[in-house]
């Protein structure tokens, strides 16, 4: 991976992501040379996440489409078998994370509540209610209509 850092790159970071291909790995020795982030330290995770995220809207001014993911440390350039799954799981667990905090929302005993707090949640249990109605009646993705626009007929007006 000595050809994926490039030092004379202007850009966050040094990396040529030209290079990568799907099924890549970028092992914890070369993040850490582009980090300059130790291996488990404070910021480790942080430099990691900053890294994925860089690639990922590198490769997409590219026009690459790589999809990175972090692994045990190391940073995986993912195959599209496997970023069509692991894209699909981080969709549904934010769905799944919006609905149980809208359960969490229901047990809230809103008897404890003061008058203000009481009427700004049920108002936030309402919004969020509706969302959970419109993402459940939604099968799929709305299909695109052209729009149709009328004008009027212009009538000859005599001066």
């Amino acid at each position: 991976m000595s050809i994926l850092i490039d030092a004379g790159l202007l850009q966050q970071y040094p990396v040529n992501v030209s290079v990568l291909k799907k099924g890549d790995v970028i092992d914890t020795a070369t993040l850490e040379a582009i980090t300059g982030k130790k291996p488990g330290g404070p910021n480790w995770n942080f430099a990691l996440m900053s890294v994925r995220a860089f690639i990922e809207k590198a490769s997409k001014n590219e026009g690459m489409r790589l999809i990175p993911r972090i692994d045990h440390g190391m940073i995986r350039i993912q195959t599209d078998e496997e970023a069509a799954k692991y894209t699909h799981h981080h969709a549904g667990l934010g769905r799944r994370r919006f609905y149980r905090n809208h359960r969490r929302q229901l047990d809230v005993d809103m008897r404890n509540l003061s008058d203000a707090g009481r009427r700004e949640h049920e108002r936030s249990i309402i919004v969020n209610g509706r969302m959970i109605a419109s993402m459940n009646a939604v099968r799929g993705l709305p299909e695109a209509k052209p729009h149709e626009r009328s004008v009027p007929l212009l009538e000859d007006k005599k001066c």
